[in-house]
This record gives C-alpha cells, structure tokens and sequence, in this order.
C-alpha cells in the first residue's frame, strides 16, 4: 500500500487527504473516495478498508472540516456551518482533488451525511455514494450527542466541551471507553484487532484535535436537516446500518433508505455504529459487493456512451467559445476567491463565497461534458491571474461600482454562451442551457444588488442545489 498525503483548499479550509496506490489507478473507473466520522481523522480509514480493496485498488481518504490534520480559517465561528456549507466544502473538496474525475463516496456516520448531501444537491463529481451509519438530520444519542447537545447549548458550554475533548485527547483509557459506548457489540468491538488499530491511526490526530473549531463544528451539526431532499438523489445508494445503532437513530437509517429512490440496504443485526470492528466480515462482504456493482455500472456507461457517439458542432467560432467556458470559469474562480479573502465584510464575504461555488461547479460540468464528448482540453493561459487581480480591486472598491463591474462582465461571456446553446445538438443543449442560466444567474445577482433587492442570490443557490 502506497500511500500519498497533501491538502485540498476551500473557502480557507485546508482539507487533509489519502492518496493510495495511485499507480493501480484505473481511469474509465470512478475514483472510490471515504471520509470518515466525527473525532476520527483521515487515518481512521487505513485499517477500514477491506483488505484486498485497500491494497490491490487506488482509492482516497478525505477529512472533515476541523479535524486535525485538517485546518480551519482564523474567521471559523458560529453561523456559518450549514447543510450548503457542507455541501460547498465537500463538493469544492472532491473538484480539487480529483480533478474532474467522476467518485463514489464512502462515508461513515458525518462523512455518510456528507454522502448523502452530496448526493442531494446532485455533485457533478458524484456517481454513487455509500452511507455507513449516515444521517439526514444532526441528532445523535450516545457520547456523541452528549457533545452535540452540550455545544448546541451555545457559547457558554464551550469550555465544558473543550474540557472533554481535552481530557479525551490525552488518554488512551478514556479514547477506548468512548469508541466502545459506539458499539452495541461490545464485547465483539473489544476482541477485533482493528479496534486498536484505529486508535493507533487516529491517536497523533486525536491529540492535536482543535477543540474551538470542533465546538464551532457540532455546534452546527445539531442543525442539520436534509431529510426533505433525500428523494431529489438520482445517483445509486447503498444503505449501511447497525440494527441496533446508540448514535443515529434507527429511525433515521430506515428514513434514508425509503426515501432514497433504488436505494439497496443492509442492515447488520445486532451491531451498532461501528460495523468495522464488530462485525467486520459481513461489513467487508457488502462494502465490496457495493464498490462491485458501481465499477460494473460505470463499464455499461462507457460502453453506451462510446455507441453513441455525438456529432460535433461544427460552426466557425465554436472552438473559441467552448474554450471560453473554460476561461471564464477559471476567471471567476479566481475573482471570486480573492475578493473572499481580502474583503473585511462578512456578508460581502459569504455572497462572494457564494459566486465561488457555482464556479466550482460549473467548472466541473465543463470537464465533464469534454471528457464525455471526448474533446481535448486547454488549459486558460494568463486568466487567474488577471481573475487575482480585479477580485482584489473587487474587495476593495464601493460595493456598488463592484456590482457594476460584475453585471457588466457577463455580457461579453452571454454572446457566446448564447451561441453555443443555440448550435448545439440536442443531447448537448442541455448542458449549454445550463452554462448560459449559470451567466445569466452572476447577471441577476448584480442587477439586484443594485436594487437594493432581496434574495439576490436565489438564481445562484438554485443552481448550485440542482
């Protein structure tokens, strides 16, 4: 097993990730990418894999927000940890490090919720997910929803909290006891020899843990609720529960998999939030029958898509406009981003942050569309820099003269969008369509603005929940 470690950035969030056998990688496959629960760490993964999988196949691991060796913005703090702030990290995350690939995701407990969002708002960078103990809404029992419960109570449980963490971080005695209330199996949680060695994976990161930044996480885990758009996922899910889970209600397991459309589910009797350790076998047998299946899914799609193929649009300035998708996608990524960074206005910030988003995601339609048409894609030359520095005149300038600035800068962008929608063949108009309502929606956004209008981004949100 060879293992690669690095950093994806986000909205200031450096997200700690795995690359593993990276040499065995096979690219008409979707990347299989696994991110763990709360308290845990990016290492959890290294001894939850399945044997064979973990190493003889290429696969990521990728924290959560706030946990170590993951890092948070200095400006972290309550209010902004919400389901679309899930989704943007995570989303904006798996763009970065894969580079446009498409995944399936793996997640256990928070990372299954994080699944199961993903999913929801429909990643373009998602093909299928696996929950594992996941939740649509943040209620917990057990340790963890102690935690939960004591941060939702607000700023003045904070130091209680963090004594707990503390107290948890330096002794192995009281780590074991609380991965042990996890479990339902417990005398089997204690005999499995992968009980300790998660901790010896996760223990370095267990003590450097940041107990303000975890406050500030569980604080907004208690508000999450994405039951209502659990019947909006389109990709194939796979259910995994204990039937006698202590931290996700078992309500919530039966929910997810009822309401998910086609979605296949295993429940493992008599285990709780921990099938790894307690019954490791029948959790290989289905993680690997669930990872099957999705290869399987995604060698028929090839094949489909190599029948058909499209025929390209053949008119004079269509290869100018199609790499100006590109352009202005990196462009405004860059805009965007900077103004973020540098501005001292934390409404300003969030809206820009806001602009960001849809660029991430549009930007991975784009290398979706040309790997799926199997045109050549060049790199902008010169765009991020000149995105860098009119996002920093951005920051900076009269708010009104930077929603002139945005409003105008669309226009030159909708011709030729425009024109691509209008030449394009209909298996391919709909993602044209798609880039001109994403120009049109920047456009919306200043004009109201301007107007001093409400909900000046609700043609941008409802976009990035498509």
């Amino acid at each position: 097993m060879r293992v690669r470690r690095g950093f994806v950035d986000v909205e200031g969030h450096r997200l700690a990730y795995l690359a593993v056998n990276e040499h065995l990688a096979r690219p008409e496959e979707p990347a299989v990418v696994f991110i763990h629960g709360v308290l845990a760490s990016v290492n959890f993964w290294l001894d939850a894999v399945p044997p064979d999988f973990r190493d003889s196949r290429a696969w990521f691991a990728l924290s959560l927000p706030a946990h170590h060796p993951s890092t948070v913005p200095e400006d972290f703090g309550p209010g902004q940890v919400d389901e679309q702030w899930f989704y943007r990290l995570m989303n904006g995350a798996l763009q970065e490090l894969l580079d446009g690939r498409k995944a399936v995701v793996v997640g256990h407990s928070t990372g299954g919720f994080c699944a199961l969002s993903l999913a929801a708002h429909r990643s373009p960078s998602v093909v299928g997910i696996v929950s594992v103990a996941g939740f649509h809404r943040g209620e917990w029992g057990s340790v963890e929803g102690l935690l939960l419960r004591l941060a939702g109570l607000g700023k003045w449980a904070k130091p209680i909290f963090g004594l707990n963490i503390r107290i948890a971080a330096y002794s192995r005695f009281v780590q074991r006891v609380f991965s042990t209330l996890l479990a339902h199996d417990r005398e089997a949680f204690r005999a499995s020899p992968l009980s300790e060695r998660m901790l010896e994976n996760t223990g370095p990161d267990t003590r450097a843990q940041d107990p303000a930044a975890l406050f500030t996480l569980f604080n907004g885990i208690g508000q999450l609720e994405i039951g209502d758009r659990l019947r909006d996922i389109r990709v194939p899910c796979h259910v995994f529960a204990g039937s006698h889970d202590p931290v996700v209600p078992t309500a919530q397991s039966r929910r997810i998999a009822h309401e998910v459309p086609g979605a296949e589910s295993v429940v493992f009797e008599d285990v709780g939030h921990m099938p790894f350790m307690e019954c490791t076998e029948p959790y290989y047998e289905a993680l690997e029958r669930a990872l099957a299946e999705f290869t399987e899914r995604s060698g028929s799609a090839a094949t489909a898509a190599g029948s058909e193929r499209r025929r390209a649009m053949t008119y004079p300035e269509y290869r100018a406009d199609l790499q100006r998708i590109h352009e202005s996608e990196v462009y405004g990524q860059a805009v965007f981003a900077t103004a973020a960074r540098l501005t001292r206005n934390p409404e300003r910030k969030k809206k820009w942050l806001t602009l960001k988003a849809l660029e991430d995601k549009t930007l991975a339609r784009y290398l979706a569309y040309m790997r799926s048409t199997q045109q050549p894609v060049t790199e902008p030359t010169g765009w991020v820099s000149k995105g860098r520095v009119q996002g920093a005149a951005l920051a900076v300038i009269p708010w009104r003269l930077a929603m002139k600035f945005v409003r105008d800068a669309t226009a030159p962008f909708l011709v030729k969008f425009r024109r691509l929608e209008r030449n394009a063949n209909a298996p391919e108009r709909e993602f044209f369509a798609y880039v001109v309502a994403h120009e049109e929606a920047l456009e919306a956004f200043a004009k109201k603005e301007l107007a001093n209008e409400p909900e000046s981004l609700k043609a941008v949100e409802n976009l990035l929940a498509t």
